[in-house]
């Protein structure tokens, strides 16, 4: 049967470390997702000469492998991510799916993360419309008027989106990609924030969906971040062509 896969961003803390007929990884994990779920995990060590060391392991503890415990999340909570300490763990050549240069990763990885995800659209969509439902329901002129601005900003934003992705090389066009992945994630983090707003004590509800839209979108903002990632937001909000170039 199909196997579930478990898996985390390469993490620099962990580091792989040539043995015969294998290697030794240490290090610390803060975040695998889907453990107790997932059969196979992929997991990723950086070596002293700089390469990506990519495995594919039993999604269970091992020798060198300890788990620390469920992680208490504000958003995600369902997806049974914990942390993890390696201490000399022995991985055998049998597990090593690829090896290869650090930048060549650090290339692809900037490809993938540079487009929006389909989620963060529909959850954006999804603030935006109750926003428009509530101001309809209390013939709320202001409210409407918002709601309506952002609808249409998504709408473009979207349809922009979906065509780079659809009909552009995804070597293509990265700062504009960067942009709407900002632009729209940004968008779904003040409309959920206006949901609660708008509903006010009810939003915050446990069964409220503004409350738990407003943690994905907090969620959103993290989500396969990287360095341009995190700049573009910080750019989006200050209208500016680029953010601080801080690491």
């Amino acid at each position: 049967g199909a196997q579930l896969f478990g898996q985390l961003e390469v993490d620099p803390t962990v580091g792989a470390e040539r043995q015969p007929q294998g290697w030794e990884i240490s290090g610390r994990l803060d975040w695998i997702t889907s453990w107790g779920i997932a059969d196979v995990l992929l997991l990723m060590a950086e070596t002293a000469d700089h390469r990506v060391l990519q495995m594919l392991l039993p999604a269970r503890e091992r020798d060198g492998l300890t788990i620390t415990g469920e992680l208490s999340l504000a958003a995600m909570g369902g997806t049974s991510t914990v942390g993890a300490v390696l201490d000399h763990m022995h991985v055998g050549d049998d597990e090593v799916a690829a090896l290869l240069p650090k930048s060549a990763w650090l290339a692809a990885d900037e490809l993938r993360t540079a487009n929006v995800t389909p989620a963060v659209v529909g959850l954006a969509r999804a603030a935006v419309d109750g926003l428009v439902q509530v101001a309809r329901e209390r013939q709320w002129a202001e409210l409407l008027e918002l709601g309506d601005s952002w609808r249409s900003r998504l709408v473009v934003d979207r349809a922009r989106a979906y065509e780079l992705l659809d009909d552009v090389e995804p070597s293509e066009l990265l700062p504009e990609r960067l942009a709407l992945r900002a632009s729209i994630t940004t968008l779904a983090q003040d409309a959920t924030s206006m949901l609660v707003v708008a509903q006010a004590g009810r939003a915050m509800l446990t069964s409220s969906p503004a409350q738990r839209w407003a943690r994905e979108a907090l969620f959103a903002l993290v989500q396969a971040q990287t360095f341009s990632t995190r700049n573009a937001i910080i750019a989006d909000y200050l209208k500016a062509p680029g953010a601080p170039g801080v690491r």
